[in-house]
């Protein structure tokens, strides 16, 4: 753009951007509880992350993530075997 006759930049708007990351959340969201079904289902044994990795519709780096966060909010925990295993009653967050 042209003022004046001189070149002058303008910022770009990263509106698309957040949109992006909302889609990205909603599909973060799908597959935290597509993996927290497969090691409900696994029982109090739990199951490990190799097992995991053969059930869940994510990718590796992926599968690592949910994990994180599904610890990190506490629904799994990981027992002295290297298993994850579902906490019984977990405590929601309510914002």
């Amino acid at each position: 753009m042209e003022v004046q006759g001189q070149v002058v930049w303008r910022p770009i708007k990263t509106a698309k951007a957040s949109a992006k990351d909302a889609k990205r959340e909603v599909n973060y969201a799908r597959w935290m509880e597509e993996t927290c079904s497969f090691i409900s289902d696994a029982g109090p044994q739990g199951i490990s992350i190799s097992a995991l990795r053969g059930l869940v519709s994510c990718g590796n780096s992926t599968l690592d993530e949910c994990l994180d966060r599904l610890k990190a909010v506490g629904r799994i925990v990981r027992n002295p075997d290297k298993r994850w295993v579902v906490v019984e009653h977990p405590l929601i967050v309510v914002a």
